[in-house]
């Protein structure tokens, strides 16, 4: 029987740049053009939620390489112009300039997302969403890519299975899902099928406010 290999588990959050952290986990004496290195010697991974309003500038991708140690990996979500506003019609070229980000980033590149509205569903956009995903994953087989739904018809098995079948990974979300949508998922990376990796978002609970825990 062969012998599993040990995961690594990269843990991190969705930025490094909240002014609420100084003075609780940045320290007061650290200036913000330095809170990336700060951050980057207590976590190895982070979010980076700015992608998602433009794709980021070659000096800023540099700069983001030179700022952290090796191993750390930045998780980037794809630009909202592809999933919300244009809704993945006529987004090849945007698509191709956002993967050309990606992997100027190196090994520092870690998984990316496409992070779609509730009212991104099956019944409207399946069509469109099965068109771009066939695409794309030819488009980048050297790039990790992840999916997060949050349409009711869009969270069920035979999407997981789609998914899976095209190297995408499922985004496990810790406040949206199905039971059929995660337990074929998991069949599904059991059998063998899927990438290699999996990407999980703790959203944790706003109800309670900034004072709660998440």
């Amino acid at each position: 029987m062969q012998e599993l290999s040990q995961p690594t588990v990269h843990i991190g959050t969705s930025s490094w740049l909240f002014d609420a952290w100084r003075g609780v986990f940045y320290p007061d004496g650290v200036p913000k053009n330095q809170y990336l290195p700060y951050y980057a010697s207590q976590f190895d991974t982070v979010e980076v939620n700015t992608s998602f309003y433009a794709i980021p500038s070659p000096s800023t991708l540099i700069n983001w390489v030179e700022s952290v140690p090796a191993g750390f990996t930045y998780v980037l979500k794809f630009p909202r112009a592809i999933t919300h506003d244009r809704r993945l019609v006529d987004c090849t070229d945007l698509t191709r300039t956002f993967l050309d980000a990606l992997r100027a980033l190196g090994p520092a590149a870690g998984p990316a997302f496409l992070q779609f509205p509730p009212d991104f569903t099956r019944r409207v956009n399946g069509r469109d969403l099965a068109a771009y995903l066939d695409w794309l994953a030819p488009e980048a087989p050297d790039l990790r890519l992840a999916v997060e739904v949050r349409a009711a018809d869009l969270m069920t098995a035979s999407f997981a299975r789609f998914l899976a079948e095209r190297n995408f990974a499922l985004v496990l979300v810790d406040r949206i899902g199905t039971a059929d949508l995660y337990d074929t998922w998991v069949e599904c990376v059991d059998s063998g099928l899927g990438p290699d990796f999996a990407l999980i978002r703790w959203i944790g609970d706003d109800r309670n406010g900034p004072q709660g825990d998440r």
